[in-house]
């Protein structure tokens, strides 16, 4: 019981850091995984769970007018592909291989997050364009198999190399991620 009130907490406190930048498997998936479950287990648990968050999120920022519509179609191409790929790896790997997996991963997208935008300009170039589609493609296939923080990343990636400001941006990935879903 005590377990169960633990995740629920942590669920309450991850989706609110999700509503304002993201990182909600950052914070539910090692408090699943604590609990008990299998890692795939608590990564679909914890996808499931991000699905009222994404249709309000989408919601909003469009009711907003937020959303920066000639990127959705693109992103929304890469979105649905990289999640179908990194779901397959997810189901198919080795539980334990998995919760090494899932460590490493969150280890390795730290430093991203630090990226400044002044490393790649403030200008959208078709080259930087292509390059931040690159990007993406791997983090929705990152996304798909594990998912923790990969919303932050989806939109600091696209605010980094475009000339978009981090609300556009995270406006420009919530449809793509609500196919995706």
């Amino acid at each position: 019981m005590m377990t169960l009130l633990i995740v629920f907490i942590g669920g309450i406190i991850a989706s609110t850091f999700a509503a304002i930048g993201g990182g909600v498997g950052l914070l539910s998936l090692p408090l699943l995984m604590l609990a008990g479950l299998p890692p795939q287990v608590a990564v679909a648990t914890s996808r499931v769970g991000l699905l009222g968050l994404t249709i309000s999120g989408a919601y909003k920022f469009a009711k907003e007018g937020k959303i920066l519509w000639q990127y959705v179609l693109p992103l929304s191409i890469i979105s649905v592909i990289g999640s179908v790929i990194g779901t397959q790896l997810l189901v198919s790997m080795d539980a334990r291989l998995l919760n090494v997996v899932i460590g490493i991963l969150m280890l390795a997208t730290l430093p991203l997050l630090y990226l400044k935008k002044e490393a790649v300009g403030r200008t959208t170039t078709r080259g930087k364009w292509l390059l931040c589609l690159a990007v993406y493609a791997v983090i929705r296939i990152y996304a798909g198999l594990f998912g923790g923080g990969a919303a932050t990343l989806e939109f600091i990636t696209i605010e980094r190399f475009t000339d978009m400001d981090l609300v556009e941006a995270n406006g420009a990935t919530r449809i793509p991620s609500l196919l995706a879903a």
